[in-house]
């Protein structure tokens, strides 16, 4: 009996036979005969023979393909869903095939001789050509870089060797193309019509480059708008128009600027131009050289060094190892001041007008000091008095006071009083002593004299540290009190006991 749809094989009628059952010449023969066709029909695992008929396999997985191999069973073809059929190897897919196409997910193909595609060609990764043909277009997607290696230097060439408007070259977001050769590799441009020829490449040059190859400038441009460019002079411009200078910089808000790659020294100008910038935008010094030698020298913090090496102070200067050291003022061709430091470092000399001496005015250009011979406050009669004397203007004060007005600094009264030198032969209380006021005291009899504290302080002795409230001056002996605020005062000298 023939299988049934499903490849099921059912034994001919009179089967199974019954036990003690004679058996027959009819029986034998039908089943065998039976048996034989149902063998035939199957497929010999030698491989003899061939299959008559469509060869059913199980779908499978990516995992366990439907058609596998014994020694490799997570390899071979299956049926993901209806119209799409993959094959995996070691249970990952690399072939997908629909009705939309064949995608492969596989790190490289090779093609050798030639390959014909009627419709899209979708690389995502990389891909080595010899010379690719295009008979309208080529898309690189956003993917990946995409490197094509070229032969007798030929990139990429239509059918008639140009591309025209409707032939291009699209290269995705994110993705670029490479053109690698073992010679010159370039894109060359030429418009005809105007006579000029461009390039991007190493069209006989040693390095990589991009510009004209006729007597043009090269423009780069930026929302549609020239930004910068080279003429065909070599002269640079930057948002500016064509000139015979150099480098001609210009900018629409007046502030421009030349920065280090790394974004560390720059150069320029801001707020619209009014302010100009030489520095830096990291914590580096800013140098300036001559000769090949570092001269002056602006540190990060803002201290300035000229020709002396970098220091925590504002303005350090020095000169050569024979010159002085010296700043100077002129106006008008006429030095009315300098500041002058001997290459020796023994002398200084500061100078303002043809008067030697350092002046120092008020802001209102008339109250000065003049540190000549003598020193002089304001502008008083007769001037300088010579080496080691003061004249002044005006009164000299104490805590307000004109020192013409305080009172006698030495008394023998046991009322003791801020600011005067007291010698006592008797017992006596400290006055209260703001900071900054003292009192002296000097024991002026052959025996010992207390001293007590004055009300509502506190009073330390020096040589204990201990807040005492009375002490004992020594005969002959002398001490000192001295106020330091908030009620406070201290004691040293010849003080023998305290409590």
């Amino acid at each position: 009996m023939p299988r049934n749809s499903a490849g099921t094989y059912t034994l001919p009628v009179g089967n199974p036979v019954t036990s003690g059952t004679t058996i027959s010449s009819s029986w034998a023969n039908t089943t065998l005969s039976d048996l034989a066709t149902a063998m035939t029909g199957s497929l010999a695992r030698n491989g003899d023979g061939g299959m008559t008929g469509q060869f059913k396999a199980d779908s499978g997985s990516g995992a366990a393909p439907g058609i596998s191999w014994a020694s490799e069973t997570t390899s071979g073809w299956y049926r993901a869903g209806t119209g799409d059929f993959r094959f995996s190897i070691a249970g990952t897919d690399v072939v997908t095939i629909t009705a939309s196409g064949v995608t492969a997910t596989w790190t490289a193909l090779s093609v050798t001789g030639n390959a014909t595609i009627g419709g899209t060609l979708g690389v995502t990764g990389a891909t080595t050509l010899g010379v690719l043909t295009v008979g309208t277009s080529i898309t690189l997607p956003a993917a990946s870089v995409a490197d094509a290696a070229l032969s007798s230097n030929v990139p990429l060439k239509s059918a008639a060797n140009t591309f025209t408007a409707a032939q291009s070259i699209t290269i995705g977001a994110g993705a670029a193309l490479d053109l690698n050769a073992s010679g010159a590799v370039n894109v060359n441009f030429d418009d005809t019509a105007n006579s000029v020829q461009g390039f991007v490449g190493t069209t006989g040059l040693s390095t990589a480059g991009w510009g004209s190859l006729s007597n043009h400038g090269a423009s780069i441009y930026t929302n549609s708008t020239v930004r910068g460019g080279i003429s065909a002079a070599g002269n640079w411009t930057i948002n500016a128009p064509g000139s015979g200078t150099t480098l001609n910089v210009s900018s629409i808000d007046g502030q421009w600027s030349v920065r280090q790659l790394s974004g560390t020294v720059e150069a320029g100008s801001y707020i619209s131009g009014d302010d100009y910038i030489l520095g830096t935008a990291s914590a580096d010094d800013v140098v300036i050289r001559a000769n090949g030698t570092a001269r002056i020298r602006i540190g990060a913090a803002g201290n300035v060094s000229i020709n002396a090496p970098s220091s925590g102070i504002a303005l350090t200067a020095t000169g050569t190892a024979s010159a002085a050291t010296e700043v100077q003022r002129w106006t008008d061709g006429t030095r009315h001041a300098h500041l002058y430091i001997s290459n020796s470092g023994t002398g200084l000399d500061v100078q303002f007008g043809s008067s030697a001496g350092l002046l120092l005015y008020s802001n209102t250009g008339t109250n000065y000091l003049l540190l000549g011979t003598g020193l002089q406050v304001g502008a008083p009669s007769g001037g300088d008095k010579g080496a080691g004397t003061l004249n002044t203007a005006g009164a000299i004060y104490q805590n307000n006071v004109p020192v013409s007005s305080l009172p006698a600094v030495t008394s023998t009264s046991t009322t003791l009083a801020a600011g005067q030198a007291h010698y006592i032969t008797g017992n006596a209380t400290l006055p209260a002593l703001a900071a900054g006021e003292w009192v002296s005291i000097i024991n002026n009899s052959g025996s010992a004299i207390t001293i007590s504290e004055s009300s509502g302080y506190t009073t330390y002795w020096t040589a204990s540290g201990a807040s005492v409230s009375s002490f004992t001056l020594a005969a002959r002996g002398r001490m000192f009190a001295e106020g330091i605020g908030s009620s406070t005062m201290y004691v040293s000298g010849d003080i023998t006991s305290a409590s």
